[in-house]
């Protein structure tokens, strides 16, 4: 088996449990067996553990097989200013979550702030943006699987956090929807929301979270792009271990 269809078949893995633990039927049937928490320490276990599998064949893999496309310097350059702004869109998007919809186990939630205001899925959106560009800068074919991957399975978040969300709050999150929009600046440009300067308090932490792996690139570089399917696996077994440790017995379900 070719390298690229390695890397492929590791990222069905995590893609194919992902999706298959986050839709029904099984999620509403895990949920009521274990609970809310429990079932989101499951959740994320399962999704770590894949990733750090992706990992593993990313780093080992990544290298070999068929190259990509040469590109010219100056959409080299344009491909890496959009992987800067996907990337810094991404860690802005935690301005403001703790108290949006998209919160884990979040059952009341306010009118959109933070980073909600420009768009209500900050994450996926500057997740897909930072992960397609690389697809095209990477090396090799297997390097942008995994990459190419990503940004799918981003861009499928959007669509099935919005149904998850509709589902469980209803209307209220219909007119949250509304008010809000996918696309970066479309609400505020539509008039629904109103954009103010933000705080450097708010600048501090995206910012700083995007010149770190910047400063660091060219060592994330030598591992083919594993790390990042390694550090999001890693949080995925940090956040099971918390969620299962903190659960309590008879939890009650507040999921519908």
């Amino acid at each position: 088996m070719s390298a690229p269809w390695i890397v492929a078949l590791c990222f069905a893995v995590f893609a194919g449990t992902h999706l298959a633990l986050g839709f029904p039927p099984l999620r509403p049937r895990l949920i009521a067996r274990l609970g809310e928490q429990r079932f989101v320490a499951v959740f994320s276990g399962v999704a770590g553990l894949s990733l750090l599998l992706l990992a593993a064949a990313v780093y080992r893999y990544g290298a070999l097989g068929p190259p990509m496309p040469a590109l010219g310097a100056e959409l080299r350059t344009v491909l890496g200013a959009l992987a800067l702004l996907g990337w810094l869109c991404a860690m802005a998007s935690f301005d403001g979550y703790t108290r949006s919809p998209m919160a884990v186990l979040r059952t009341r939630y306010g009118p959109p702030a933070g980073f909600q205001v420009i768009t209500r899925h900050g994450f996926f959106v500057g997740f897909s943006i930072y992960a397609a560009a690389h697809a095209l800068l990477v090396p090799t074919v297997a390097q942008a699987v995994n990459f190419g991957g990503f940004a799918l399975l981003s861009l499928i978040g959007v669509v099935w956090q919005d149904r998850k969300l509709l589902h469980r709050h209803g209307p209220a999150y219909a007119d949250y929807m509304a008010s809000t929009s996918i696309l970066p600046f479309a609400a505020v440009l539509r008039g629904r929301q109103r954009l103010s300067m933000p705080r450097w308090a708010q600048c501090r932490r995206p910012i700083a979270l995007t010149l770190l792996p910047l400063a660091l690139h060219p060592w994330l570089s030598g591992a083919n792009g594993a790390w990042l399917a390694g550090l999001l696996g890693i949080g995925g077994i940090a956040l099971a271990a918390r969620r299962w440790r903190v659960a309590p017995s008879g939890e009650v379900s507040v999921s519908r």
